[in-house]
């Protein structure tokens, strides 16, 4: 989303993915029929904005996700907390 609340569609960025806690990453999808990327790397760059990830959880407790752009290139205002988003995830 850019300062007015659009969708960016046409900025694709390379972002890696961490996580860590009760989880771990099962893969990244950007649905990219021509990106060869293997699912289990931990960056793959954006799709029309787009990027699915799969967290498989492997105990109970939280799970934390954090999303940062691989390139140090200008952070966007969307993104917080020192160039990331961070989700935290409680799953019984």
């Amino acid at each position: 989303m850019d300062q007015n609340g659009q969708k960016v569609v046409w900025d694709d960025r390379k972002l890696r993915v961490a996580v860590s806690g009760a989880g771990m990453l099962a893969g990244i999808e950007n649905g990219d029929l021509s990106d060869v990327t293997p699912y289990a790397e931990n960056a793959r760059k954006t799709k029309d904005g787009r990027l699915m990830i799969y967290v498989r959880r492997i105990k109970k407790g939280k799970i934390r996700v954090e999303i940062s752009e691989t390139d140090s290139i200008a952070q966007k205002n969307c993104i917080a907390e020192k160039g990331g988003m961070h989700l935290e995830v409680e799953m019984d």
